[in-house]
């Protein structure tokens, strides 16, 4: 059950003790599954008749008790206790078994269609008998139950590992928040983080280990960290929320300021003009202003009314021009904060990129680690070659011995068919020892049994080993599973890498697609900008018409003066007063004008500044594409130091292929050499098992036709046998020997072959993802360099706009100061307009006195 958890333990090299919590649990399987177990006994006594608990005990007892020691007899029960009969003992403790009423219940089971017939009975009392009952609990029995199954004990080894885990990259994006000052600008391993802001939490170490690619908790150490979590969230909030109430408090503030200044305003006009009303100068000047003649100027008052409208419209269009500008202003900005989050979030996806390449490196090592394991492996296969090899010489030495004493054995045959004549007097002696000599065979069969009583173990424990590789078989196939789940991961890995590296390109369409919006507002506000220089040009010419008009007009007021002299020798004051009058008024509209002109010419310099501000504002944008450039750059040398990698990986894999290889060919030949070998040594066994049949028919004929005179050759036959039976013996043996490392050395070279097949599995698919990351630097580095060229043309453009707004600043500073210049005539003629104003008024005084 933790077995899996531990070897992640392992995996990750966690500080821990290993913990064989089910060392003695397949003792007690046994004890209760096997043949002559518990269950076999009991369903043995549940068959035998008059069988009874107690006989059942009684078996239990004998088969069990004192052999196994996973079976005791328990100690007397206290007073108040059910008795136990027997105990079993495993990892989780021991428990107790009372037995009375086994045989009783395994033998009456109910039948299910006899209990589903009284369910759907119609008597009432019958069916609720059946009637499931829910919502019944008793707490004692359900803490019972739980004991003896083991799960509170569970529950318990359970609390000493380490329950929660979590990788470290949704670690750090989950729980920065807890202290974002410790972690440091750039990129910094996800270990490393994970440890500084579990330091900064001030965690018991006790409470957690720090893996390769994970972190692991203690149980309930988790939900600490979620509640500190939404503590963390909860203050931030409050703040977040005090922050918006102050802001809108202070709007609401200055908007009450501004409110209060504006009725001040009001109220001290108000003021001045009840005192304005009431003065005499001010009454006289209401009623003479209707008497003022102004017939003369109908025509230049219809074509100021007319360039009035005209600055209307102008004035109209630079709102609206103002307005786009501003709502254009607004869409930069969010444009602005978009990008900036997408920048934030590739870095994150960045970062998340290089961990799962670091985990890349650490797989691959353990990659390597496994690769020496097989060489270290296919040494000793090399080894065991060498020895069979030995043996095989060995083995064909006595074979040439054995055709040496067969050749023998023949010429001894020869002599002795030539003295058969001559030794029939020893017949009987011979069939004497003949009788011995059955006795002698019968003792060799004895041990001919015992032998194959031997041999028989010998493969008993020859089928054990195989198990046992078979074991080792299944060992190395998990082994293998566990390899091809780590490059399935690692394809997985590669994939999410290829997701980012597409994330990438998406977002450099993005940015190229803003680049290219932005080139179309700079050419929108580049002709902007020049209507903004023609609207300059028009109104430089009317200031020059409007500075004309005023040149007439002071001619025409010098000629108003020459006329007033004249009108005091001649009476004429009504005229000249009427004519000065006109002249004020006229003068009026021209200030009118002048203060349009001004506004006008404020308005553009406020546009001016605007436009200055989004040339800054592009330029600033211009320098963030350059550190995205930048950090582009960055991407691409680390996905070069990534193919670089991938070649060296390449590179390593295809050596390791040819020198897998040479090692399967060497094994196959050795693999043939062997059996070659075999189908030998069974071609000489067959060869000499014929020629033991062939003397044993000779000896046969020579026991039947009896004789007295063979003592010494009949000793010396037998000697034969005895040594060809023991030379068969050897070589069976040794034939079986070599058939076994035969069979290993087949399932040796079928393995070795697989991991050959898997290994150029791998060596293909790094080639293809090395030609897919070479295409992807060959786009990138043709993306990186249409952004280059496209940032230096945005740099051009950005100079030549500035340049023309260096030139358009001094051109509205020239147009400054000449309106500086009209404003101080424009004083002048009032002031000497109001000295005129005056002494026509005391002359018009006079004459009516006089």
């Amino acid at each position: 059950m933790f077995v899996l958890e531990q070897e992640e333990y392992k995996r990750e090299k966690i500080q821990w003790t290993f913990i064989d919590f089910g060392m003695d649990l397949q003792a007690c399987i046994d004890l209760i599954e096997k043949p002559m177990g518990i269950l076999s006994i009991l369903e043995e006594e549940c068959i035998v008749p008059k069988a009874s608990d107690q006989t059942f005990l009684s078996k239990l007892y004998d088969n069990h008790l004192g052999k196994s020691p996973n079976f005791t007899k328990p100690k007397p029960p206290k007073p108040g206790h059910v008795e136990a009969h027997f105990e079993l003992h495993h990892y989780a403790g021991s428990v107790p078994y009372t037995i009375t009423g086994w045989l009783e219940k395994n033998k009456d089971p109910l039948n299910d269609s006899v209990v589903a017939l009284l369910g759907g009975s119609k008597d009432p009392l019958v069916s609720n008998l059946f009637t499931p009952v829910v919502g019944v609990i008793d707490a004692h029995l359900v803490l019972h139950q739980l004991h003896c199954n083991g799960v509170l004990e569970g529950i318990r080894i359970c609390r000493k590992g380490f329950p929660n885990r979590m990788i470290y990259s949704e670690f750090k994006q989950r729980y920065s928040i807890l202290a974002p000052n410790v972690i440091p600008d750039g990129f910094v391993d996800g270990r490393q983080v994970t440890e500084k802001l579990l330091e900064a939490t001030q965690l018991d170490k006790n409470l957690y280990q720090c893996g390769n690619t994970k972190v692991f908790f203690k149980a309930g150490t988790l939900a600490h960290l979620e509640d500190l979590r939404d503590d963390k969230l909860n203050g931030i909030i409050s703040l977040f929320q005090a922050e918006i109430r102050g802001y809108l408090m202070r709007k609401q503030y200055k908007k009450l300021q501004d409110q209060r200044v504006a009725l001040t305003l009001m109220q001290r006009n108000i003021r001045k003009y009840l005192v304005l009303r009431n003065w005499p100068w001010w009454r006289l000047y209401t009623k003479v202003k209707p008497m003022l003649n102004i017939a003369r100027q109908e025509e230049e008052m219809k074509k100021a009314a007319e360039e009035l409208a005209k600055l209307k419209e102008e004035f109209e269009k630079l709102e609206k021009l103002k307005k786009e500008l501003e709502e254009q202003n607004v869409t930069v900005l969010q444009q602005k904060n978009d990008l900036f989050l997408q920048l934030q979030t590739e870095q994150d996806s960045l970062a998340d990129a290089e961990e799962k390449i670091s985990k890349l490196v650490l797989q691959r090592g353990d990659m390597e680690q496994r690769i020496k394991e097989l060489e270290e492996r296919l040494a000793d296969e090399e080894d065991q070659a060498a020895n069979l090899n030995e043996v095989k010489k060995k083995m064909s030495s006595e074979i040439e011995e054995l055709k040496k004493d067969v050749e023998d054995l023949e010429s001894s045959l020869q002599k002795a068919e030539q003295e058969k004549q001559t030794k029939d007097n020893q017949i009987r002696t011979l069939q004497a020892e003949m009788a011995q000599q059955d006795e002698t065979i019968g003792k060799l069969n004895k041990d001919k049994k015992n032998l194959e009583e031997q041999n028989k173990r010998t493969q008993e424990a020859l089928q054990a080993e195989e198990d046992k590789m078979e074991e080792n078989l299944a060992r190395e196939q998990k082994i293998r599973g566990d390899v091809e789940k780590s490059k399935r991961k690692l394809e997985g890995d590669l994939k999410a890498t290829q997701e980012t590296v597409d994330d990438l390109e998406r977002v450099k369409r993005d940015l190229e697609e803003q680049l290219r919006r932005k080139e179309a507002e700079i050419s929108g506000l580049s002709g902007k900008f020049e209507d903004e220089q023609g609207l300059v040009a028009q109104l430089q010419r009317k200031i020059k018409e409007l500075q004309t008009r005023i040149q007439e007009l002071e001619e025409d007021l010098e000629a108003e003066r020459a006329a007033r002299s004249k009108a005091e020798k001649s009476r004429q004051q009504l005229n000249s007063e009427k004519t000065v009058k006109a002249l004020e008024s006229q003068l009026q509209e021209v200030s009118v004008k002048l203060d349009e002109a001004t506004r006008n010419l404020n308005e553009q310099a406020s546009t001016k500044a605007r436009s200055s501000q989004e040339v800054s504002e592009l330029q600033r944008q211009l320098e963030e594409a350059e550190s995205q450039l930048s950090q582009l750059n960055k991407i691409k040398q680390q996905l070069s130091a990534q193919l670089e990698e991938a070649r060296h990986s390449l590179e390593d894999e295809s050596r390791m292929k040819a020198k897998l290889n040479g090692e399967v060919r060497n094994l196959t030949s050795d693999l043939d050499s062997l059996r070659e070998t075999l189908e030998e040594e069974q071609s000489a066994k067959g060869d000499l098992q014929r020629q033991l049949q062939k003397l044993q028919g000779e000896l046969q004929q020579l026991r039947s036709r009896g004789g007295g005179g063979g003592d010494v050759r009949s000793e010396e036959v037998e000697e034969l046998k005895r040594k060809m039976n023991a030379k068969i013996q050897e070589l069976e043996s040794e034939a079986e020997s070599a058939k076994s490392k035969c069979g290993q050395l087949e399932k040796t070279k079928a393995r070795l072959q697989g991991e050959l097949e898997d290994l150029m599995v791998d060596v293909e698919r790094a080639n293809g993802l090395a030609s897919q990351l070479e295409r992807k630097q060959n786009n990138f580095n043709r993306t990186l360099a249409e952004w280059q060229k496209k940032y230096a043309d945005s740099q051009a453009e950005l100079e030549n706009a500035q340049r023309d707004a260096r030139g358009q600043s001094t051109e509205i500073f020239r147009l400054k100061a000449q309106l500086e210049e009209v404003h101080e005539q424009m004083e002048g003629l009032r002031r000497e307009n109001k000295n005129l104003s005056g002494m026509l008024i005391v002359m018009y005084w006079i004459n009516n006195i006089n």
